[in-house]
Formats: C-alpha cells, structure tokens, sequence
C-alpha cells in the first residue's frame, strides 16, 4: 500500500499539484494521477525519440557508427525539456469555480494546440525514420537519382556545359552551312573552268562563212601553187614562165585569202579574248572566296573542338561535383537525408515520364534491396505519370497526428474534467491570499519590515560614522607623535652640527654654508 501511494505521488508531482492539498480532496486523487501518467508517457516517448533522432546525429557514414552514448544523453534533455513544457501546459491551466461560462478554455487551448503541433512533429519524425527505415531503403534509388539529376541540372558547371553545347551546335550548323558554300562556290569554279575550256577550244576557230570561204580559198590556192610547183620540174622555158605567172596569180589569190583568214580569226578571237579574261576574273574571285571559306571552316572547326573540350571538361566537373556530394552524404549522418527520402517518397504524386526506360519501365529497389522493372502507367501528356497516394502517406500522417493527440491530451484532460474539490480549494487558497494581500494587515506588517530595514540601515551607517571617526582620531594622533619625534631629531642633529662648529673653526665656513639648508629644514619639520 506504502508502494502505492509511493507511486502515485510520483505522479501527482509529474502532473504539478499541490499534493498537501490533494491529499485532502479523495475525488481527485486518480485524475491527477492519470494526468500524470500521461505528461509521464509523453515524456517516455520524447525519450525514445530524441534517442533515435541524436542517434542518427552521431552516425559518420555507417547505419550501425552513431554513438549511444550522446545519443542516450540528448534522449534524457529532450525528454526533460518535453516534460517541463507539457508539465507547464498543464499547471498554468486553472479553473474558476465561480464562472459559470465554459469559453474560458478557448484562448488557452488553441495557444497549447499549436504548440503541441509542434512539438507532435519534433517528437514523431524520429521515430517515423524507425518505422519507415524499410521504406526509405527502398524509395532511396529513386531519391539519389532525383537529388543527384537535380543537383546536376541547377550546377554551374552544367549551366556551362548546356552554353557550351549550344556553342558547338550553333559550330556544327556553321560547319555544315560553310562547308555547303564551300562546295558551291567550287562547283561554279568548276563550271567557269569548264566554260574557260570551252572559250579556248573557240580561240583561231571562226564559225563564219567569210572565214570558211576565205578558209577554203585559201587551202585551194595553197594547194594550186603547190602543183604549179611541181610542173615546174618538168616544164620548158616557156611553161615555166606560164607556170611562174599563174603562181603569182595564185599567190596574190593566196595572200588575199590569208588576209581575210586573218581578218576574220582577230574578229572572232578578241570577244572570246574578253569572256576568257572574264572568266579567268570570276575564277580568282571565286577560288579566293572558297580560301576565305576554308579559313573560315578551320576557325569554325576550331572554336567546336575547344567547346568541345571546355564541354567535356564542364562535364566531369559537374559529375565531380555529384560524385563529391554523394560521398559527402554518405559520410554524413542520415536523419535529414531519411528524412527528405520519405518527404520525397510519400508526397510524390506524379513521376518523371524521362525516368521511364525500355518502353514505360522505371526502376525501383524491391524488399531485398535489388532493382527491379516497375511498369510504368500512361504519361497525363504533362511529362508525368500519374499515380494514387500511397498508403505510407495515410500511415505517416496517422502517426503524426496520434502524437498530435498525445502532446494534447494532458491539456484535454484537464479542460474535460469536472471542477472539483481540489480546484475549489486550490481557488479558495489563491483567493484567500489575495485578499490577504490586499489587506491592511499585510500592508501595515510591509511597512513595519520597510520602516525596520530603514532603521537597520540608519544604525548601519551610525556605526560606520563612528568607526571612521575613530580612525580619523587614531590617524591624527599617529601624524603628531611622528611629527614630534622628527622636530627632536632634527633638533638633535642641528645642536651637534653647532657643537662641531665651536670645537673646528677652520670648517665654519662650510658649516655656515649647510646651515641655512638645516635651519630651513628644522623649521619645516618643526
């Protein structure tokens, strides 16, 4: 029975009563007590769950290196600091028996019920992390691979790289427009060579009836003075004079001809002189401007091949990056990583359609940690792939809002229960106090204690006056015998130099030198 009533003190200290007048009031005994109780629990669970929060703390890379040490020891002053606000909650809640209005609670409770909201949620989210560890080991791949393409796409480094690719793209369409020109520009060189071709093929080959006939004339003259030639080997004097006349006529006819032949190639030649140095004009051109196209396309060709390079260089920087941020949060501890997987796993409604692979397939960690193939539903024509609520998300806010009620219910508990015998007395004793407060009584007993502290201090420093007095006295006295003493050594000393003066006179001077010094000085000391 002893042990009993042990423990159930213990829990009427834990709820705040006043246990001398509770212990009059029987009808309250087991309210206080289940009030008790519960801020008690509370407080057993903010244990528990500041425990597992600071083990998650001290962990350095590893599930099993947190420390339980601290661990422990930040449990104990979570608990502790739980157990004072739930404990002040309830005792600062106070009844009065002669209202007869219930609003009274209204202002205080919402005061406490957004407090305790806030408390459910730093009380529940470690041991959400515990009940949840299964899920977050799976819903982990998935987070890494958002974190980590997240973090890839909002990196410097990867802004660079995206400029540096429109740098070569934009490179890759100069090239391939450039290396277009090019190949036109030496297609019309081609052409004007061809046509240059053509133009010198034309040169000494005139298409005219003048030149044909001229030609023609020319070829039968040539050919007729050759066979008088050759009569000539054969023939008399006489023939041979026929013969030189007929040559000279031919010659003539020759000559005539071979004018005319002339004549008409300078005709025909000098228009096709002027289209081949046209020609030959549009080929430097163009050849000069496939040069510049070509010195074009090695800069172009350049620049892509050091965008390129900067590309790849931006590149490994930013994988660097993810590579050293994924080591950094393996090395750190897990509770806020656990804690941003579960956010991200449970409030996901819609996945990433570009997640999605070998046709409307995602990747997901099964129970045994192994990634496995999840089909994946039709995409809503946003992108995402539209999925239900899971049911961990009912679950986690089932938890947190039963810790919600937790945190609340030593409030609740003391708003529902009946004005009873112990808040009447604990009422009456305030009110008794404060009428005696109030009262002259108490008035005249304070102004009795202030007049005797007034008196206490007024004797104080009589006291102090006195004594520094009698040093002042002491002090004084002390200042005339040293004084006293001095003017007789002085004294002394001045009636010796005068005895040395009578027994030396050859020293007078010297003596009478000092004496005024001496004199001077015993009067001072006198």
């Amino acid at each position: 029975m002893e042990n009993k009533n042990t423990f159930q003190r213990i829990l009427w200290t834990i709820a705040g009563a006043e246990i001398p007048i509770l212990e009059k009031c029987r009808t309250d005994h087991k309210k206080f007590g289940a009030m008790g109780a519960t801020i008690a629990m509370t407080s057993f669970i903010a244990f528990l769950s500041g425990t597992s929060a600071a083990w998650f703390f001290t962990q350095s890379g590893t599930e099993t290196s947190g420390k339980i040490g601290w661990a422990m020891a930040f449990g104990i002053v979570w608990a502790t600091l739980i157990f004072c606000i739930d404990r002040s909650l309830v005792i600062t809640m106070k009844k009065n028996p002669e209202k007869t209005s219930k609003t009274w609670w209204v202002v205080p409770f919402v005061s406490r019920a957004l407090l305790a909201l806030i408390i459910a949620f730093m009380v529940s989210i470690p041991l959400e992390l515990v009940v949840f560890e299964d899920f977050i080991s799976e819903q982990e791949y998935l987070w890494n691979e958002n974190k980590s393409n997240m973090l890839s796409k909002n990196s410097r480094a990867n802004r660079a790289s995206q400029e540096a690719q429109e740098h070569i793209d934009e490179g890759n369409n100069s090239l391939k427009r450039l290396d277009g020109q090019k190949q036109s520009l030496e297609g019309d060189v081609e052409s004007l060579k061809q046509e240059l071709a053509a133009e010198r093929a034309k040169l000494n080959n005139p298409n005219t009836s003048a030149y044909r006939q001229a030609y023609n004339g020319l070829k039968t003259a040539n050919a007729r003075i050759a066979t008088l030639r050759g009569q000539m080997q054969h023939a008399d004097q006489w023939q041979k004079n026929n013969i030189r006349y007929s040559i000279g006529e031919w010659q003539k006819k020759r000559n005539s001809y071979s004018a005319i032949v002339k004549s008409e190639i300078a005709k025909w030649n000098k228009p096709i002189h002027e289209s081949i140095a046209d020609l030959n004009e549009q080929i430097a051109n163009k050849e000069e401007e496939v040069k510049q196209k070509i010195k074009e396309l090695d800069n172009t060709q350049s620049q892509v091949i050091a965008d390129q390079s900067r590309r790849a260089a931006l590149i490994q920087q930013r994988d660097s990056l993810v590579n050293a941020h994924d080591e950094t949060m393996k090395q750190g501890n897990h509770f806020i990583q656990n804690f941003e997987i579960l956010e991200y796993a449970v409030g996901r409604k819609d996945i990433d359609c570009a997640t999605c692979h070998g046709r409307g397939k995602i990747k997901k960690a099964n129970s045994s940690g192994y990634m496995q193939d999840i089909q994946c539903t039709t995409c809503n024509g946003l992108g995402h792939i539209t999925t239900d609520l899971p049911t961990e998300w009912y679950f986690l806010w089932l938890i947190r809002l039963l810790f919600f009620i937790i945190e609340l219910l030593p409030t609740v508990v003391k708003i529902v229960m009946p004005i009873g015998a112990y808040d009447r007395m604990i009422y009456a004793e305030e009110k008794d106090m404060k009428k005696y407060l109030e009262s002259s009584t108490y008035l005249d007993r304070i102004r009795n204690m202030h007049d005797m502290e007034l008196k206490n201090h007024e004797e104080q420093l009589r006291i102090q006056k006195e004594a520094e007095q009698d040093i002042r006295k002491k002090l004084i006295a002390e200042m005339k015998d040293a004084q006293w003493e001095i003017a007789e050594a002085a004294v002394k000393k001045w009636k010796e130099t005068e005895l040395q003066k009578l027994e030396n006179p050859s020293e007078e001077k010297i003596v009478k030198s000092s004496q005024p010094t001496d004199a001077r000085r015993t009067e001072y000391v006198v």
